[in-house]
């Protein structure tokens, strides 16, 4: 996630596009579109165009367990 989505989240990762940078997860804004089942369909089937769907790496255990990081990296 890191790669595009930096470190803290906020879409600043070294492989995010300029021009269509990848989400800030810490966007209160994000926060009320993005449910957990949308966060955990997300990061399962990708989202197009940019980002990669992880269901052939990820068991739908540790899809739920990035949902829940995603989570905290969320202002309270």
């Amino acid at each position: 996630c890191q790669k595009c989505h930096g470190p803290q989240g906020k879409g600043d990762g070294p492989d995010s596009d300029p021009k269509s940078p990848a989400a800030d997860l810490t966007d209160d804004f994000r926060t009320e579109l993005n449910t957990d089942g949308i966060l955990y369909y997300k990061v399962l089937n990708g989202h197009v165009p940019e980002m990669p769907a992880f269901k052939s790496k990820l068991s739908k255990d540790e899809v739920w367990s990035v949902v829940a990081y995603i989570k905290t990296l969320r202002k309270p």
